[in-house]
């Protein structure tokens, strides 16, 4: 094995939160449509062509912060398109599911894996595609919204046709749009896909906060990760920290094996007055962390004035989503423990901690299998 050096680059815990603006986007009219368009990402090891049909696909997407969808007239499509030549979808839904107002329960800021029920859609890494959400029929005052989310990639939020990905939207004409449908893909096989370039988890939206201080039980929260191939680290990140004030001192923590019997590789104590936007990266000194063995990135309070951390809660039974969208290699936990002693606990398995690297260096295979075995770059989790 042999480190080669690379400009240093972040890489984060989940595809793209750190360029997430989630909101809503309304559907009260037949025909209203949502969508995102671009090229699909797989999770982490996953190869091959993959199939989502009624025989286990299913696609995840968020309501938003208002949805009346009690009458039975209602109808409310979600499945994969094709794109069409103009660059919109097609129109035609290859896979998909229908939901019924009345009969289908449809609540306010919720995480949903909606079943296909008919069709089939077979793509491999990299092929264009568009998730798209639609009412195609509407009865009496039904409104859904659902969450949507905007890719800043290149700091452009501004040009939604300059490239992939961009979403479409329709409400009372089909065009591109910044808005995109933050959504996901469940295969039949249990892969996990997404939209390269576009958060599929709405921050705004699911993010859910705690807070903690030196004498709180827990007092210790941790992200942990396991690579697939070594890299030198020279800093850590911990992210979606609020009402961090100038007296709240904290640390942030490299630990090793941090599910069993952790210890520190480094720990940096941060003055929040350096702290800003709510992420905090502590520069460390460099080093290499092996493929197959387990780091985390804690934060760890060390007065008794509270700090607020962030973390995704992806609700109950979608533990798949988080792993299949885990970036820096799973398994991937959000994991606690009090004053510093013994292992660390996974809080709940749908839990997505938010933390990164700043990664300088990767193995280049000599003397290994061959071939340089970096999966992060290109999963979504570069930024």
């Amino acid at each position: 094995m042999s480190i080669v050096s690379i400009n240093p680059q972040l890489w984060v815990s989940t595809p793209w939160w750190l360029s997430d603006a989630a909101s809503n986007v309304t559907l009260d009219a037949a025909g209203e449509s949502l969508a995102v368009v671009g090229y699909l990402r797989l999770q982490l090891g996953a190869s091959g062509s993959k199939t989502c049909s009624s025989a286990g696909g299913a696609i995840y997407y968020h309501t938003g912060t208002s949805v009346t969808f009690s009458n039975g007239s209602s109808n409310l499509r979600l499945g994969l398109q094709d794109p069409a030549s103009t660059g919109l979808e097609d129109g035609t839904f290859d896979v998909q599911a229908d939901l019924v107002g009345g009969t289908d329960t449809i609540t306010t800021n919720s995480w949903y894996k909606i079943p296909m029920e008919s069709g089939t859609k077979t793509l491999a890494e990299g092929d264009l595609v568009a998730i798209a959400v639609e009412l195609t029929a509407r009865g009496g005052a039904d409104t859904l919204t659902v969450r949507r989310a905007i890719s800043n990639v290149f700091g452009d939020t501004t040009a939604p046709g300059s490239g992939f990905p961009y979403g479409t939207a329709d409400t009372g004409t089909l065009a591109k749009s910044t808005n995109m449908l933050a959504a996901a893909i469940l295969f039949d096989d249990g892969t996990i896909g997404w939209i390269d370039g576009v958060p599929p988890i709405p921050l705004s939206g699911d993010g859910a906060t705690l807070s903690i201080n030196v004498t709180s039980s827990p007092d210790e929260y941790i992200g942990t990760f396991t690579p697939v191939a070594p890299m030198r680290v020279t800093g850590i990140l911990w992210g979606g920290l609020t009402s961090i004030a100038t007296t709240d001192d904290f640390e942030v923590i490299l630990y090793q094996d941090p599910s069993n019997t952790p210890s520190v590789i480094q720990a940096v104590a941060i003055d929040p007055d350096f702290v800003t936007n709510g992420n905090c990266l502590a520069k460390i000194t460099p080093v290499t962390l092996a493929a197959g063995t387990e780091y985390g990135v804690a934060i760890r309070p060390t007065t008794v004035n509270n700090i607020t951390i962030r973390y995704f809660d992806l609700l109950t039974g979608n533990d798949g989503l988080k792993q299949g969208m885990a970036t820096l290699g799973v398994p991937c936990k959000f994991s606690q423990r009090t004053s510093q002693s013994g292992a660390f606990g996974e809080v709940q398995t749908y839990y997505m901690p938010l933390f990164g690297l700043l990664v300088n260096g990767l193995d280049n295979g000599a003397g290994g299998a061959g071939g340089l075995k970096h999966p992060f770059a290109l999963s979504g989790g570069l930024v």
